[in-house]
C-alpha cells in the first residue's frame, strides 16, 4: 500500500467500478489521488525508498545471522517480510561489482590498434581498392587485397602496427593500415580451436612483443570485466549440484535449490564486499585487527554454507557434511571449467 492520500470519488479511474475501501475489487488499482503536491511527492519517494531499505536490511540480517532461513521460508510462501531474491540479488551483485571495478584499473584489452571489419567497411575498403587497381593494374598486391576483401569466408582485421610489408599496406578512413585476413571463425572444422588458439597467441606475441607484464594485465583485466557473467552463469549449475546431492527424501523442485543458490550468492557478495572494505582499512591504517576480520570471514564463509544447507534441507550434521564435501568439489571443478572457457574467451576475442 503507497502512502499516497485517498480520493474521495469513488469510482476507478482505471475501471470506473464502485470502490469500496481503498482498492477497486474490479481490477485491484488503488484508490488514491493522481495529482500530487511537490511535498506529498517527495514523502512518497521518502517512503519507497526507507520501505525497500527496510526489507532489505531486515532480509540481511537474518541471511547473515540465521543461515538457511530466509530460503527456507521464502520456499514455504511467507515472503512478505523479505525483499525478493531476484531483486536482492541484482542489486548486491549491482553494488559488488561497481566497488570491484572502481577499484580496480581501467583496461581495455580490444585495443583500438585492431579493427576487425564488418561487411559494409569491407565493401567501402574494396571500393576504393578497386579504383586504386584500375590506377594501378599491374600492381599485384592491390589485387590480391581486393580478392581478400571479397572473400566472405576470410575475416578482416586492421592494425596500425606488426607485420609491416608493403604488400599489405592499405589507406582506410585517412589512416594506414596493414591488413591481416584469416578464416572465418564462423567456419567449423577440425582445428578451429587449435587454428583459433595459434591465432590468437600470435597476436599476443605481436602486440606486446617483449613486455609480457603489460599483456598479462591486459588479458587479466579483460578476464576480470567478465567475471558478473561468470557468476551469472555458474549460478545454476551450483543449483543443480544441490538438486543431484538432496534429489532422495525430501521433495525440492529445482526452483527451489536455485532460491537457495541465489541467497548463498547474496550472502557470498556481501562477504566479498565486507572483505574489500576490511583490506582496505588494513592498507590504510595496518591495524591488525581489520586481519583478524579477514580471518573471521574466510573461516565463517564456508561454515554459513555448511549451516544453511542443514537448515534449508533439514538432514543431520553427518549428511550434510558429506554433501558439503561433494559439493565443493563437484563444484570447484565446474568451477574451474568455467574459469578456463571465460579466459579463453578473454584470450581469443
Amino acid at each position: 500500500m503507497s502512502h499516497q492520500p485517498a480520493r474521495t470519488e469513488k469510482d476507478c479511474l482505471n475501471c470506473g467500478a464502485t470502490v469500496h475501501g481503498r482498492y477497486c475489487h474490479h481490477c485491484s488499482q488503488e484508490n488514491i489521488a493522481s495529482h500530487l503536491s511537490f511535498w506529498s511527492l517527495t514523502k512518497h519517494f521518502i517512503y519507497d525508498i526507507f520501505h525497500f531499505d527496510g526489507k532489505f536490511f531486515d532480509t540481511l540480517r537474518y541471511l547473515l545471522f540465521r543461515p538457511g532461513l530466509v530460503a527456507r521460508e521464502y520456499i514455504r510462501g511467507k515472503r512478505v517480510r523479505f525483499l525478493d531474491p531476484i531483486r536482492m540479488y541484482l542489486f548486491t551483485s549491482a553494488v559488488f561489482f561497481l566497488i570491484f571495478f572502481s577499484l580496480s584499473p581501467s583496461v581495455n584489452f580490444n585495443s583500438n590498434d585492431y579493427l576487425l571489419l564488418d561487411r559494409a567497411e569491407r565493401m567501402e575498403l574494396a571500393m576504393g581498392l578497386s579504383a586504386s587497381a584500375k590506377q594501378k593494374p599491374n600492381d599485384t598486391a592491390v589485387r590480391n587485397q581486393l580478392s581478400q576483401l571479397l572473400d566472405s569466408s576470410k575475416q578482416i582485421e586492421l592494425k596500425t602496427y606488426g607485420d609491416k610489408t608493403a604488400s599489405r599496406l592499405v589507406h582506410f578512413r585517412g589512416k594506414q593500415f596493414y591488413m591481416n585476413a584469416r578464416n572465418d571463425t564462423s567456419a567449423v572444422n577440425a582445428g578451429w580451436l587449435r587454428e583459433k588458439i595459434g591465432y590468437g597467441t600470435e597476436r599476443f606475441k605481436e602486440r606486446y612483443k617483449d613486455d609480457y607484464d603489460a599483456g598479462a594485465n591486459k588479458l587479466f583485466g579483460a578476464f576480470l570485466h567478465r567475471l558478473p557473467y561468470l557468476f551469472f552463469i555458474s549460478l545454476p549449475f551450483f543449483a543443480g549440484l544441490l538438486a543431484l546431492l538432496f534429489s532422495k527424501g525430501k521433495k525440492f523442485l529445482y526452483s527451489d535449490h536455485a532460491i537457495f543458490s541465489i541467497y548463498h550468492y547474496i550472502f557470498s557478495f556481501i562477504i566479498l564486499l565486507l572483505l574489500i572494505a576490511f583490506n582496505s582499512l588494513f592498507n590504510w591504517s595496518k591495524w591488525p585487527l581489520f586481519s583478524w576480520f579477514i580471518a573471521a570471514l574466510l573461516i565463517y564463509w564456508p561454515i554459513h554454507l555448511f549451516l544453511g544447507m542443514k537448515n534449508f534441507y533439514g538432514t543431520g550434521y553427518g549428511k550434510t557434511f558429506v554433501n558439503f564435501l561433494l559439493l565443493n568439489i563437484m563444484g570447484s571443478i565446474v568451477l574451474g571449467i568455467l574459469f578456463i572457457v571465460f579466459f579463453l574467451f578473454s584470450f581469443l576475442i
